[in-house]
C-alpha cells in the first residue's frame, strides 16, 4: 500500500504519464494481497465490490488492459485519507486546540452540549475545509472531551464529528463528488 502511494504521488509530482499501468498494477497487487488479509464485512463487501465492477466491465468488452488501468483511476482518494493526519500537526504545533479547550471548558455541564458543540464545530469546518475537517476537529477537541466526557471518548467523538461533517457534504460544492467527477471528465470547474 505505500509503495502504491509512494509512486502514485512521484507520478502526481514529475507529471509522467508512464508512471500509470505501474501504479496499476501495484493497487491490483494492493488489493490481491489485502483482501484475504480483511475480515467479516470487509471482505464481503470488498469481494462484491470486485466482482461488480469486473461483471460490468467484462459486460461491456473492455480489454483487459483497461481493466487493470481501472485499478489506478480513484488512488488520489486513498493517497488523501493517507494524509489526512498530516492536517493535524498545525493544530498542535499552532496549539488551536487551547481555542476549544476554552469553548468546551465555558459552561459545558452535559454531554449532550459537549456533543452539540462538537457537531457545530465539525459542522462549520466542514463548510468550507471538507475533508480536512476530521483530523482538525477530532485533535483540536479530543483533550476537552477527555475531560468532560466519562464514557467512550472514542466513540463520542468519532459519532460527533462524523454526524457534523456529513451535513455540510449536502450542499457544500467543496465536496469530494466534485473533484472526481470534474477529474473523471476532465471539465474545469470554472
Amino acid at each position: 500500500y505505500s509503495g502504491v502511494l509512494a509512486v502514485f504521488l512521484a507520478a502526481g509530482i514529475s507529471g509522467s504519464e508512464m508512471l500509470k499501468p505501474g501504479i496499476s498494477l501495484l493497487s491490483l497487487l494492493a488489493v490481491a494481497l489485502a483482501l484475504p488479509l480483511a475480515g467479516g464485512p470487509a471482505k464481503i463487501i470488498g469481494v462484491i465490490f470486485l466482482a461488480a465492477g469486473t461483471l460490468a466491465m467484462w459486460s461491456q468488452d473492455v480489454p483487459a488492459q483497461n481493466y487493470v488501468m481501472a485499478f489506478g483511476e480513484m488512488l488520489y482518494i486513498l493517497v488523501l485519507m493517507a494524509v489526512m493526519p498530516l492536517l493535524a500537526i498545525p493544530i498542535r504545533v499552532g496549539q488551536y486546540d487551547r481555542i476549544f479547550q476554552h469553548w468546551f471548558s465555558a459552561g459545558m455541564k452535559s454531554a449532550f452540549q459537549a456533543y452539540r458543540m462538537l457537531t457545530m464545530i465539525a459542522y462549520f469546518l466542514g463548510s468550507f475545509l471538507n475533508l480536512a475537517t476530521l483530523p482538525i476537529t477530532y485533535y483540536s477537541v479530543k483533550s476537552s472531551v477527555n475531560r468532560l466526557i466519562s464514557g467512550d471518548v472514542s466513540r463520542f467523538l468519532t459519532v460527533g464529528v462524523v454526524n457534523g461533517f456529513s451535513l455540510p457534504i449536502i450542499w457544500t460544492p467543496l465536496a469530494a463528488t466534485v473533484g472526481i467527477v470534474l477529474d473523471m471528465t476532465g471539465l474545469s470547474w470554472l
